[in-house]
């Protein structure tokens, strides 16, 4: 069919112009604007290959319906942009010359424009009879462009191409007009300069003389030219500039000697291309000559140079040929590729209908087949034995030689095809991939790439029915929603849209998500009603952030409960997070929820009473054990001190009854201390004491508090210390306490005969400047029961009473030690057997001293000389009469002068009265009326009698804890003794001072 029936022209396309520039035009408008183009000429007849193709228009076009839908659009009326049948956006361009004579027509086009229906494309694909599944594939791959892309697109082809027509048009008429007139020589030669080259240098080859004809570009070389009228001038220049390895080839060609006088030698003489790089530049430009020799009217022998500026296409050219390189090391990478993942490459040639082979692996059956013969229709013959009768259609359809030698129009991927096939192992799926080329004999020729794929079918299979599973699931869950949850909501990680199930309750909350489809909205939302005491919990579960960009497999990612504030009364509610992904393979959450709050209330209620309850108890039996154990000692000290009074007379007995009222007197202090202590350490109001300390001489004092007393019971007790930082900040008084508790235990509950060993060792710590010291006390006494174990850190419980162990004590010694522990930031773990002993382990980070601190070493009593305190005088101010009798005694005993204050205001009277130096010492209680302890003290330290403001004080005190200590000291006191007095350390105390 003729579709330029209106062309006259006389001209045909492929005369008129240079048709390798015209396809690197069209191929280079294609690459940078993603559309596909091809020429056809006045028949309808394409002249080329087609420039950007896609899949989608060659699945149309091997398709019979399909191409003559294509072609019913190439109509010569058809100019600018129009709609396919298919539904692309096209360009049709005519190559019109500008004399009217129309040569052919540029089609272009293949673009989906932003506003065009996807659905409506592939529905009329498959009017055709074209699979649906195979359109959805390739359809993707179809260039997609707005409105003004589309126009921008048709305008750059326009013009590019009106342009060529006109400069080919305007060389051929002057091409013409030279051989019409060659008088015009010169003025068409100018012309064609000016169009085609930068320069032509017209040179008497007798002189060397020249003169010039000037184009466009290479202005350099074009201003030297103008500044010289010598050839040799000119040759010189060139040299400087040109590229070693051509210098010879250039002054060749431009050498005329031998043509000074041979008019044999008219004519072209010859072309280069040569590197030139100029001294100001770094990078090399390609020039081209053309030298032609001719005879003037007048006889003169002349050279015609003309000279332009290739850098663009040489640089195209060696584009081309890395573009040939990397196609041959495809061609090697896809033998190698055949190899690894498939099992057959058969190159076959259309024309013969004989074939090559790369082997692969498996499919060895149908290697066979390929092996035995080169002949594609014999092979293909034999193949479709094996096929299941249901795929016979479509394999003959795809890959039966008439089938491929009737693509003509196609190159590139065709297609490919799964198939059943039944083979000795049993049926098998297999996979036939197949593309369509030229060979570099001009022969067209298919790669049919074939592979076994049962095995990923039958993961295919898989996914399939999983997905049906997971479809039946999304049932389950919505009806499991509507009945459990107030709401699903189903929300898409990247885009942050969600759908939403809903259930029952909560209608305020799913009035609120049905609002907005944007989660960020109700995600802002909660985040603002949300408690601050669940703020990060609900950060953590509830921000999409969290999950974006990481994987993660499906399942629940986690539940909590949140109290919320979206109204005056709170609202308590559960969410449930969990990962998926949808149809699409799109990461998404599902959160569920539902009010809470009733159940949480009773929750509260019953919990507020079992812990009602369980404190109830624990403090019960706390009081039944206090009871018994306080009566324990008290009971001693009544009766001993009555046996006491009866048998004064009997020095010996005396003095027994005397030590187990002792006895009885520390045990009852140590029940008191203990009580007090955990109660201090309940309220909060433990605080730290660092300063600096020696491991070494630390674990001495320990050891040597208990080294006498294990021996005397017969016990083996050792200690090793192996620490790299012997100096550490810690506070020693706590941890005395810690192990004080621990070593007392293993004392108590470790029989004669039996061992205790207590293990120091340094651990390294990722806190920098900071160790971890690890205190291993290990016995080998009774044992703890499996079931008491969990138990042992509770506070006021027992795993025998006193009446059982025979072993007196209140059940807080281990809380407190737990206490202590989880206050310095430490660990401590227990094993232990029934029988076999008792091992503790404590692990406390330290801070490593350097060189500013001051290492301490643990108190110790002084030993002190009584003959120094005859004399002294000390003025005792203590409201409790008998307490003051109690020192006062003890004090007079020991040779000292005593004077009694009643409360802090008669203590600084009687100092103001008495003369300088009269009182040696001021034992100062805390709590008295009028005035206590700390105010009296400031009150003498800030005396306008300045003897008398230095005098030293030491309180004398039951506030025994670490803090009324330190506030002693801030006070202004000198030192401090805890009541009930130990009668030798406040005399160690006082040796100190005096």
């Amino acid at each position: 069919m003729n579709i330029f029936a209106q062309n006259t022209s006389k001209l045909d396309l492929q005369e008129f112009c240079d048709m390798d520039q015209l396809h690197r035009l069209i191929d280079n408008w294609s690459k940078s604007t993603g559309m596909s183009a091809v020429i056809i000429d006045t028949e309808g007849n394409r002249t080329s290959g087609s420039f950007g193709m896609t899949d989608f228009c060659t699945l149309i076009h091997d398709n019979v319906k399909g191409l003559e839908g294509c072609r019913s659009s190439w109509s010569a009326d058809k100019k600018g942009i129009f709609v396919c049948p298919m539904g692309f956006c096209d360009f049709s361009i005519p190559i019109e010359l500008p004399d009217g004579q129309v040569l052919g027509r540029v089609l272009a086009g293949q673009a989906i424009s932003d506003d065009r229906d996807e659905e409506e494309i592939v529905r009329k694909a498959v009017s055709y009879g074209i699979d649906e599944a195979e359109v959805r594939a390739v359809l993707p791959r179809v260039c997609r462009k707005t409105e003004r892309e589309i126009q921008g697109s048709y305008e750059l082809l326009k013009e590019t191409l009106q342009f060529f027509i006109e400069k080919n048009y305007h060389i051929r008429e002057a091409d013409n007009e030279l051989k019409k007139a060659p008088a015009k020589n010169d003025r068409v030669l100018a012309q064609i300069t000016q169009i085609m080259y930068s320069y032509n240098l017209t040179v008497d080859i007798a002189t060397g003389d020249y003169t010039l004809i000037t184009g466009t570009g290479m202005e350099r070389t074009v201003n030297e030219y103008k500044h010289h009228s010598n050839k040799a001038e000119l040759t010189k220049f060139q040299n400087s500039i040109i590229h070693p390895s051509y210098a010879d080839r250039f002054n060749e060609l431009t050498n005329f000697d031998s043509a000074r006088n041979n008019a044999a030698e008219n004519g072209f003489k010859g072309t280069l291309e040569y590197p030139v790089i100029y001294p100001d530049d770094d990078e090399f430009e390609w020039h081209e000559i053309n030298v032609f020799v001719d005879t003037e009217e007048d006889g003169r022998r002349i050279a015609n140079i003309l000279g332009r500026d290739v850098t663009a296409a040489h640089i195209a050219q060696e584009k081309r040929e890395n573009e040939l390189r990397a196609a041959a090391d495809k061609n090697r990478i896809l033998s190698e590729l055949t190899q690894m993942l498939y099992s057959y490459n058969l190159t076959l040639n259309l024309r013969t209908g004989k074939y090559s082979m790369i082997i692969g692996t498996g499919m060895t059956q149908f290697m066979e087949i390929f092996r035995s013969t080169d002949d594609y229709e014999t092979a293909y013959n034999k193949k479709l034995s094996y096929l299941d009768p249901e795929n016979v259609p479509q394999f003959a359809a795809l890959a039966s030689l008439d089938s491929l030698r009737a693509r003509t129009n196609s190159n590139g991927f065709i297609g490919n095809l799964e198939y059943a096939a039944k083979t000795e192992k049993g049926i098998e799926w297999h996979e036939i991939n197949i593309f369509l080329g030229t060979d570099e004999n001009g022969d067209r020729i298919a790669n049919i790439l074939g592979r076994d794929i049962t095995e990923a079918h039958e993961q295919q299979e898989k996914k399939e029915r999983e997905l049906r599973a997971s479809n039946a699931r999304d049932q389950l869950l919505s009806g499991v929603t509507k009945m459990l949850y107030s709401y699903n909501m189903t929300v898409n990680v990247d885009t942050g849209k969600y759908t939403l199930i809903t259930g029952t309750g909560m209608e305020d909350t799913v009035a609120r998500m049905k609002a907005t489809d944007s989660y960020d909205d109700i995600y802002k939302r909660f985040i603002n009603a949300v408690d601050d005491a669940y703020l990060k919990k609900g950060t953590e579960l509830m921000a999409l952030d969290n999950y974006r960009g990481k994987q993660f497999g499906a399942g629940h990612l986690g539940t909590e409960e949140f109290l919320l504030h979206y109204t005056k009364k709170p609202e308590w509610h559960e969410i449930n997070v969990f990962a998926g992904y949808d149809e699409d393979g799109n990461t998404i959450i599902n959160i569920l929820g539902r009010d809470v709050t009733e159940a949480h209330d009773k929750a509260d209620t019953k919990a507020q009473l079992e812990i009602a309850n369980a404190s109830s108890a624990a403090k019960s039996a706390f009081l039944f054990n206090m009871s018994h154990d306080i009566r324990t000692p008290m009971n001693a000290i009544i009766g001993f001190t009555e046996l006491l009074d009866k048998h004064l007379d009997d020095k010996e007995l005396a003095r027994e009854y005397i030590k187990k009222i002792k006895t009885s007197n520390e045990f009852l202090l140590s029940l008191i201390n203990n009580v007090l202590e955990m109660a201090r350490i309940e309220s909060g109001k433990t605080t730290l004491d660092e300063s600096c300390w020696n491991c070494y001489a630390f674990n001495d004092t320990l050891y040597s508090l208990f080294d006498a007393q294990m021996k005397e019971k017969g016990i083996e007790f050792t200690r090793s210390v192996e620490v790299e930082h012997t100096e550490v900040i810690c506070d020693a008084t706590k941890l005395r306490e810690i192990f004080l508790n621990i070593l007392s235990n293993a004392l108590k509950y470790t029989p004669s005969g039996g061992r205790v060993t207590m293990r120091l060792t340094e651990v390294p710590s990722h806190k920098a400047g900071y160790a971890m010291y690890k205190t291993e006390i290990e016995d080998t006494g009774i044992g703890i029961s499996e079931e008491f174990l969990p138990k042992m850190f509770d506070e006021f419980t027992r795993e025998r009473s006193s009446t059982e162990s025979r072993v007196n004590g209140t059940g807080l010694g281990m809380a407190i030690v737990k206490r202590l522990v989880d206050f310095l930031g430490g660990t401590i773990k227990v094993e232990s057997q029934v029988g076999k002993g008792t091992k503790f382990t404590v692990t406390i980070p330290h801070r490593i001293a350097d060189k500013r601190d001051n290492v301490q070493s643990i108190e110790s009593d002084l030993v002190y000389d009584a003959e120094k305190f005859k004399g002294k005088r000390i003025l005792l101010a203590e409201d409790n009469e008998l307490n003051a009798e109690i020192a006062m005694t003890i004090l007079e005993e020991s040779g000292f002068k005593t004077e009694h204050a009643a409360d802090g205001i008669i203590c600084v009277d009687m100092l103001e009265k008495a003369a300088p130096g009269y009182y040696d010492l001021i034992l100062m209680d805390i709590q008295m009326p009028n005035m206590d302890g700390y105010k009296a003290t400031k009150t003498i330290r800030h005396s306008a009698d300045r003897t008398k403001v230095d005098i030293p004080i030491i309180a004398m005190t039951a506030n025994a804890f670490e803090e009324d200590k330190q506030n002693a000291y801030k006070a202004g006191m000198n030192g401090h003794i805890a009541k009930p007095i130990n009668v030798s350390k406040l005399m160690a105390a006082l040796a100190r001072i005096l």
